[in-house]
């Protein structure tokens, strides 16, 4: 069953949970947040590297003790530029600006005091923890979601596929191949009650 929702907020969620997809990850993170301050079940981000990445984009393991203040926000804006110079493609500069809106959204929850705790935050946060609930609210990019089956599953964003900057042929080949994943990871089960449910969101904000 396909479900054309305004919202997450319109999600109906029930014993069985529900997967949330998003061809980025930083609409997920800011609903992270959001739903776990709102909703009493457990909310499980599952977007593979997404902790070495972040936790990069903010500082080595070297620099710990940093403070994060506003000579930490000139040199982080500087080494942004110089990353952008080397994107290659459309796509790959999205990428970059998606990881950049991450840890932005990251700073502003927290507003840590230097390297070391923004990183402790976001292992936090993002490690995958050793159980997850059978209702949780699992969080996942598309590209992260190959493999794996949910009876309730929502795209977030759906709009984005393709992703706006993809421009190559290939890419948007690609991006038509990443749709079909995302819809495909809704299991449908006679021992599973109400599942199949497909929700499907256009804008992910």
């Amino acid at each position: 069953m396909v479900n054309y929702q305004d919202s997450i907020d319109d999600l109906s969620i029930d014993q069985n949970g529900i997967l949330i997809l998003s061809r980025t990850n930083a609409p997920l993170i800011r609903n992270f947040y959001r739903l776990r301050k709102q909703s009493d079940r457990q909310v499980v981000l599952m977007s593979g590297d997404v902790v070495n990445t972040l936790c990069n984009m903010i500082g080595s393991e070297y620099q710990q003790n940093v403070k994060i203040d506003a000579q930490w926000h000139q040199r982080y804006e500087a080494k942004l530029e110089k990353r952008k110079k080397y994107c290659k493609t459309p796509s790959s500069l999205a990428l970059l600006e998606d990881n950049d809106e991450q840890v932005q959204l990251i700073l502003s929850e927290y507003d840590p005091s230097t390297v070391g705790e923004a990183h402790d935050k976001i292992r936090e946060d993002f490690s995958l923890p050793e159980i997850i609930d059978h209702d949780a609210i699992r969080m996942c990019s598309a590209h992260a979601s190959k493999g794996l089956e949910h009876p309730h599953v929502c795209i977030f964003g759906s709009s984005n596929f393709p992703h706006p900057k993809a421009e190559l042929a290939w890419e948007r080949e690609s991006e038509s191949n990443l749709l079909y994943v995302a819809r495909t990871r809704c299991l449908a089960s006679d021992k599973i009650p109400n599942s199949g449910i497909l929700d499907i969101i256009p804008e992910a904000v």
